[in-house]
C-alpha cells in the first residue's frame, strides 16, 4: 500500500468516525458512559443502549488516532516536502487535541463550548486529512495545467470554505444548545450561494481537467441533498438520528471538498506564476 492509498483509508475511516460521532449526538448518547478513557471501567462494557453509540465512537476514534499517527511519521520519514510533512503532523495533533475535549465532554457533563469545539475539530481534522491525500497523490504534479481559471477558483474555493465553517460552526451550536436556529437558516443560503458559485467557476474552466468538472457536478448536487436534508430535519424536529448524523457528515464532506479545490487551485496559481 503507498502512502497516498493509506491516506484515503485514514480520510474513509475519518468518515465513518464523524458518522459514528453525528450518532452519538442525534441519539443523545453522550452521557451513556460516565468515565473515559474507559467504558464503565473496562474496553468491553455491555453495548446495550447508548452504550453501543458511545463506545463504538471511542473504539473507532481509537483506530483514527492510530492511522493519523502512522501517517504523521510515515510523512515525516518519506516526505521531502516540509509543509506536507507539517500538515500531517498537524492533523496528528489535532486528534490527540479532539481526544482530550472527547473526554472532556464526558467528565466534565457535556460542557456546551466544549461539545461545539469537539464538533467543529472533527470537520476540520477531515479536511487536514483530505488535503494530505491530495498532496500525496501521482496527480498532484499535474495539477499546474489549470489555465487562466486557477485563481478565480482559488478565490470562490477561500469564501465557500469561510462561509461553510461559519455554517458547521452554527450546526454544531443548535445540536448542543438549540439556539441560533434561524441564524443557521438564513446563512445556509450564503453558504449554498458560495458552493455553487465554485461548482460553476470549476464547470466553466476550459483547461481544467475532466476530472474536476466531474467533481463540480458531484458537489452542486450535493449542496442541493444537504440543503434538502437541513429543511427535513428543521420540519421533522430531527426526529430521525441517522438523518441528523447525515446531514452533518454531508457538511464535513463538502468542507473536505471545497478545502482539497482551493488547495489544488493554489498549488496550479503558484505553478502558472513561477512557470
Amino acid at each position: 500500500m503507498t502512502r497516498h492509498q493509506f491516506a484515503k483509508l485514514t480520510v474513509a475511516m475519518t468518515l465513518i468516525l464523524l458518522a459514528a460521532g453525528g450518532l452519538v449526538t442525534s441519539t443523545d448518547s453522550g452521557l451513556s458512559v460516565p468515565d473515559w478513557p474507559l467504558s464503565y471501567g473496562t474496553m468491553f462494557p455491555p453495548m446495550v443502549g447508548g452504550i453501543r453509540y458511545e463506545h463504538t465512537h471511542r473504539l473507532i476514534a481509537a483506530l483514527v488516532g492510530l492511522m493519523v499517527g502512522t501517517l504523521a511519521v510515515w510523512t515525516w520519514r518519506a516526505d521531502a516536502r516540509r509543509w506536507v510533512r507539517w500538515l500531517a503532523g498537524g492533523a496528528f495533533a489535532a486528534v490527540l487535541t479532539q481526544a482530550v475535549l472527547g473526554g472532556l465532554t464526558v467528565l466534565w457533563v457535556l460542557p456546551a463550548p466544549i461539545s461545539i469545539a469537539h464538533a467543529c475539530l472533527g470537520q476540520l481534522i477531515l479536511s487536514g486529512l483530505a488535503c494530505v491525500a491530495l498532496v500525496t497523490s501521482p496527480a498532484w504534479a499535474r495539477v499546474g495545467g489549470w489555465g487562466a481559471g486557477a485563481p478565480l477558483i482559488r478565490r470562490r474555493g477561500l469564501q465557500a470554505m469561510a462561509a461553510l465553517f461559519i455554517q458547521l460552526v452554527l450546526g454544531a451550536v443548535i445540536r448542543h444548545t438549540g439556539r441560533f436556529v434561524w441564524a443557521h437558516a438564513a446563512w445556509a443560503v450564503v453558504a449554498i450561494v458560495s458552493l455553487l458559485r465554485l461548482a460553476a467557476s470549476l464547470r466553466h474552466a476550459p483547461e481544467l481537467p475532466a476530472r474536476w468538472r466531474i467533481r463540480a457536478s458531484f458537489l452542486a448536487w450535493l449542496v442541493v441533498a444537504q440543503g434538502a436534508i437541513g429543511v427535513v430535519v428543521w420540519r421533522t424536529g430531527a426526529q430521525w438520528a441517522w438523518l441528523s448524523a447525515g446531514h452533518v457528515l454531508i457538511g464535513a464532506v463538502l468542507l473536505a471538498a471545497v478545502c482539497v479545490t482551493a488547495v489544488a487551485a493554489h498549488h496550479a496559481t503558484h505553478q502558472a506564476q513561477i512557470s
